[in-house]
């Protein structure tokens, strides 16, 4: 398969060879049918006029003749049929696959095309989106993919944010690996950004569509917004990609997303995201309306550091299993204020886990680390949306969360309703268990990497002191763990029927949640 790639690259060479030798050899034709007109006919009745009514006859001939040559030999490259970026893509994962190394790079900037192109295939033609805004993009290029899956014709639009100004260079690259492999032609770029925000051009056409990309860099001090109301009026679709590697991470950028999308008046577009639903400790993503999910991979890999490292290339484990679409077509969250919308993404993170939740990515439990919140990309500690610390007690996290959620649950509609009830039943249930001094750690997600972070593995300074710090409170974390009996007997009064709930058999409600209300796309 890495033959193929190099093949493809020739005949594309080839290709432009024959289409500029066919087009010399119809000029020449003309030359000399002109010539031998003249010398057939050298006293001629209709003098000049009539040598040159031939001489145009004759080249319309030829035209015909050359155009009719070009088509029937494949023709320079824009008459060609030009191989896909996922046609590409799969090349180069073929050759990964047999050990060509030398692809990877290429292939990163590529990674998880599949499951993006799964997703908008669920999606009507009509509903295709010829304009797609890339959220803090860095030089992944596998959205351009998603032009190839529009009405033929129809021009496409990529428009990539950013605050690193260094992204240009791999951008260019993947546009160049592109061109070279035939996918694109007619490549054209505008000048490099050369301050700290800007914005910068490409344009060219896949195949006979054309295409157009947009990078926006932003001044990253003062930090801008990732998603603005006016943004989202520009875009048929909004993707989030490898944002975090932590369900709250990408929580955030749902909760940001919605923020902005309460200025308009209309309905936003769609937003692609890792799939919470299918990281260990699942997030409930059904009261953002899913319409697909995807099968494939999407989101933060392995990569060649190892499990949850930063290196070069992320082509090995997902820690996510796939990717969703959501619609927000259930507008509930348009009735809750700034406070609430937090509180209820509070609840969507821990209700089933709460204080027993642990770091997956590199997990175990104390004194590996204490339980956290937030892994290995955005720190460590028992945190909330907000980035701040969990607060038990009255008018706390904790019982702010649970109003916020039944507010939620009273505005939306009916299905979406059910689900707030039902996680509210199944929060209550583990409380239950909690005030009667169970331990419910055995039933958590078992950790899927184990390792012990060392001194270079971590991708800042900042996160390295979060995660020592953390390490300091584990005493503390335990003693919270210990007296959490006292603070789940007070929440089960504010939780409806709270006091009535039994400590019944959490799996089994686990399992009706998502028997009555199954994940769209599954």
């Amino acid at each position: 398969m890495g033959e193929r790639i190099l093949s493809q690259r020739a005949q594309r060479t080839q290709r432009k060879h024959n289409g500029s030798s066919i087009l010399l050899l119809g000029v020449l034709g003309d030359l000399c049918e002109i010539l031998c007109f003249r010398e057939a006919y050298p006293g001629s009745a209709h003098g000049r006029y009539g040598s040159l009514c031939h001489n145009l006859l004759m080249r319309m001939f030829s035209a015909l003749f050359l155009a009719l040559t070009v088509v029937a030999c494949g023709g320079p490259e824009e008459n060609a049929v030009a191989p896909t970026v996922a046609e590409h893509a799969a090349a180069l994962r073929a050759a990964w696959a047999e050990g060509q190394v030398e692809v990877g790079p290429e292939l990163h900037r590529l990674r998880n095309l599949e499951a993006m192109l799964e997703l908008v295939r669920a999606l009507p033609p009509d509903q295709r989106p010829q304009t797609i805004l890339y959220l803090a993009s860095g030089d992944h290029m596998a959205p351009l993919g998603l032009c190839d899956l529009l009405p033929e014709d129809l021009p496409c639009r990529l428009i990539m944010t950013e605050i690193d100004v260094d992204v240009q260079e791999g951008i260019a690259e993947v546009l160049s690996d592109l061109q070279s492999a035939g996918c694109i032609n007619r490549l054209s770029g505008g000048p490099a950004i050369t301050s700290r925000s800007g914005t910068r051009g490409w344009a060219g056409k896949l195949g006979s569509r054309s295409f157009s990309i947009e990078l926006r860099i932003s001044d990253p001090e003062p930090a801008a917004p990732l998603v603005t109301s006016e943004m989202l009026e520009e875009a048929d679709l909004v993707i989030s990609h490898d944002w975090s590697g932590e369900p709250l991470g990408n929580l955030q950028v749902i909760d940001e997303y919605l923020q902005a999308a309460r200025k308009n008046s209309a309905l936003p577009p769609p937003l692609m995201i890792e799939d919470l639903q299918a990281h260990p400790y699942e997030t409930d993503l059904r009261p953002f309306s899913p319409i697909a999910s995807s099968a494939e991979n999407y989101g933060h890999r392995a990569s060649d550091a190892g499990p949850g490292r930063h290196g070069r290339v992320e082509l090995g484990t997902p820690i996510f299993g796939g990717a969703v679409l959501l619609s927000f077509a259930d507008a509930w969250w348009r009735e809750l204020s700034e406070n609430q919308m937090e509180s209820v993404f509070d609840f969507l993170l821990l209700n089933q886990f709460d204080i027993d939740r642990q770091n997956v990515l590199e997990g175990g439990s104390d004194p590996l680390l204490a339980p956290a919140l937030l892994d290995w990309w955005t720190g460590y500690g028992a945190r909330g949306i907000d980035g701040k610390a969990i607060t038990p007690g009255p008018g706390g996290t904790r019982q702010r969360m649970i109003e916020a959620a039944i507010a939620a649950r009273d505005a939306a509609g009916p299905e979406v309703s059910e689900v707030f009830a039902r996680r509210l039943e199944l929060y209550g249930v583990l409380l239950a268990l909690r005030a009667q001094g169970i331990d419910t750690l055995d039933l958590m997600p078992a950790a899927r990497y184990q390792r012990r972070p060392a001194p270079g593995h971590f991708p800042s300074d900042e996160m390295e002191r979060l995660y020592r710090q953390a390490l300091r409170r584990v005493g503390m974390m335990r003693a919270e763990r210990e007296a959490f009996a006292e603070e789940a007997k007070r929440l089960l009064t504010i939780l409806p029927n709270g006091s009535a709930l039994e400590a019944t058999d959490v799996g089994e409600l686990r399992e009706a949640i998502f028997k009555q209300h199954p994940h769209s796309g599954e």
